[in-house]
């Protein structure tokens, strides 16, 4: 303690950038300052190269998807390719835009009232406890997402 204050023995700092500001802004603080990482931020900048070994396939089934009558922020946007009309049901083939490229999906809807080829429809998750995703070489599920 110095007048009532508590001076710290040591400033621990995540970044190298922080102990620049630091020296900038609050220079008598340097001396007990300790820059001990960020431990997830590490591990982010060290798997940079392994990137595409992370990719896996994302997997949902037709009737973990549901089709919402308006845009919202959780919904994704078909086009639709193909209608199987099945009776009762109905499997919407389409893609979505995902990261600038048309990713395949299918869809189970009410087979009433199905879609149009060609119409753009929006998409949701019934539960985000059916979203899988699978290793891109083995086809083995990695987790649910």
């Amino acid at each position: 303690m110095d007048g009532g204050e508590p001076v710290p023995s040591v400033a621990v700092l995540s970044h190298d950038e922080q102990l620049d500001r630091l020296r900038r802004y609050v220079p008598e603080a340097v001396d007990v300052a300790l820059v001990a990482g960020d431990p997830c931020f590490d591990r982010l900048l060290a798997s940079r190269p392994l990137r595409e070994t992370y990719r896996g396939t994302f997997g949902v089934r037709p009737e973990s998807l549901r089709l919402t009558s308006t845009e919202d922020p959780e919904s994704l946007t078909l086009t639709v390719e193909l209608v199987e009309e099945l009776g009762a049901d109905a499997l919407i083939h389409g893609s979505i835009d995902v990261d600038g490229a048309p990713q395949r999906f299918v869809v189970r809807a009410d087979g009433r009232t199905p879609p149009a080829l060609g119409e753009r429809v929006h998409v949701t998750f019934r539960d985000s406890d059916e979203i899988h995703v699978f290793h891109p070489e083995t086809g083995n599920r990695i987790a649910a997402v």
